[in-house]
C-alpha cells in the first residue's frame, strides 16, 4: 500500500520490483486487499495484458493514518544508532542479498 501512495496506478511487476518479493507473493497480498476494499485493480488502457493497481479511499485514509506511527517506530529504532552503523548494516545486507541471490541461481541452474 505505500508503494501505492507513492505511485498510484503501479502494476504487480513494479511492485514486486521496488519491494523485491516475487510477484506471486504481490498477487496474493493484493487478493487480500482488494477483498478488504483497500485496493483495485483496473485494465491498463495502454497494454491489456497488465493491471494497474490503486488505492480507494479507504485504502489512502489507512495509509495516511499508517505513516505517522511508522515514521515515529523507525525514528525509535534508530534512536541511538550513528548514521555510519546504518550505512555498515546497510552495505552488509546488500552482501549478503547478493550472496543469496546467486546461491539460489546456482542452485536452481542445476536443477
Amino acid at each position: 500500500m505505500f508503494c501505492l501512495i507513492e505511485e498510484d496506478g503501479a502494476t504487480h511487476k513494479e511492485i514486486a520490483t521496488r519491494t523485491e518479493k516475487d510477484r506471486a507473493n504481490v498477487t496474493r497480498l493484493v487478493d487480500q486487499l482488494e477483498r478488504k476494499g483497500l485496493v483495485k485493480r483496473v485494465s491498463n488502457p495502454d497494454d491489456r495484458r497488465s493491471i494497474q493497481l490503486y488505492l480507494t479511499e479507504e485504502g489512502k485514509h489507512i495509509v495516511h493514518t499508517l505513516i505517522p506511527i511508522e515514521q515515529a517506530f523507525i525514528e525509535n529504532l534508530l534512536s541511538n544508532i550513528t548514521k555510519e552503523e546504518i550505512e555498515q548494516f546497510t552495505a552488509i545486507m546488500h552482501k549478503l542479498n547478493n550472496n543469496a541471490d546467486r546461491h539460489v541461481e546456482l542452485h536452481s541452474a542445476s536443477l
